[in-house]
């Protein structure tokens, strides 16, 4: 019997850890800041900056801690996801293009941190002739952001971009500066 009371013993201290462990992950317990408990007590003890001073005082307030200071603890550090486009081939080109969304931190929640998030955009154009042709990025309002002009079948093309800002919409074209020649074949792929 005493072997009964034992088990029955840790399995309620257990499961009464678990579930105070759940409750302060959950929103049940609402916070000042609206993170979950866990998060402003873990953040709170552990957070440092670069230089190692402590940061807790962003998860100990009513405000909600911005990018910069989540930067600052380890559970919620944010790595980018690196988003890539390719396989796209077009075929009788002689003006294209197709829209992209850019995912990203908008700069309002970023604080005072400047995160870059580039840009590459690797392609081929093979031609009948040796067609001169532009490749170009385009923002939402039209404008363009960059590009590069090139001739078919003169090896790879492409454009780096150091940033671009998130956002939905930008466009990819392709065009044949000569309107009488069609591009054949133009491959390509963005990162």
């Amino acid at each position: 019997m005493s072997r009964l009371y034992i088990i029955l013993f840790f399995s309620i201290i257990l499961g009464l850890a678990s579930g105070l462990f759940w409750i302060a992950n959950s929103g049940f317990v609402p916070t000042q800041n609206g993170e979950p408990m866990f998060t402003n007590v873990y953040c709170g003890a552990t957070a440092q900056d670069e230089a190692g001073n402590p940061t807790g005082e962003y998860f100990q307030t009513n405000q909600q801690p911005n990018y910069e200071a989540n930067q600052t603890c380890t559970i919620l550090q944010d790595r980018p996801d690196r988003v890539t486009w390719e396989g796209e081939e077009w075929d009788l080109v002689t003006k294209r293009g197709k829209n992209f969304d850019v995912p990203g931190v908008p700069d309002s929640a970023t604080g005072n941190s400047v995160i870059l998030q580039p840009l590459w955009l690797n392609c081929t154009v093979d031609a009948s002739t040796d067609a001169d042709y532009t490749v170009a990025i385009r923002s939402q309002s039209g404008e363009i952001i960059d590009y590069y002009n090139g001739t078919a079948n003169s090896g790879d093309c492409g454009i780096e971009l150091v940033t671009i800002a998130p956002g939905a919409r930008y466009e990819l074209m392709f065009l044949a500066l000569d309107e009488t020649e069609y591009l054949n074949k133009v491959t390509f792929d963005m990162t």
